[in-house]
């Protein structure tokens, strides 16, 4: 396939409304206008919109529960990946916040630790 032959194939596909970024009709700020301005801000589609929602839904709300059995499973596959019991595992949001944790719960107490 040459420059030419794939040119013609993604027109085709674009004028047919599918491609890999979906249709102009998940992009409801371009329903109705020709949308030029992207220095200013990108026209969001209704999929990001949607996992944009969901992200600052678990930031604000927390996590929902696991699956318990998954969850237990997981850990104890984990410790035995580092030489540890399970009960010693535990979930995190992030590095930096158990790090923190951490401090202030092991480190802090007998003096600063070294790190």
């Amino acid at each position: 396939m040459d420059r030419r032959e794939w040119l013609l194939g993604t027109g085709a596909l674009l004028a047919a409304g599918a491609g890999p970024l979906g249709s102009k009709a998940d992009f409801p700020y371009a329903r109705t206008r020709t949308y030029l301005n992207n220095a200013g801000f990108h026209p969001l589609s209704v999929q990001a919109a949607r996992a944009a929602r969901e992200y600052l839904a678990l930031r604000t709300e927390g996590p929902r529960e696991p699956d318990w059995d998954v969850s237990a499973g997981v850990k104890k596959d984990f410790a035995g990946l580092i030489n540890a019991p399970s009960e010693g595992v535990g979930y995190v949001t992030s590095t930096m916040a158990a790090r923190t944790w951490w401090w202030r719960g092991w480190a802090s107490p007998g003096g600063p630790a070294t790190w």
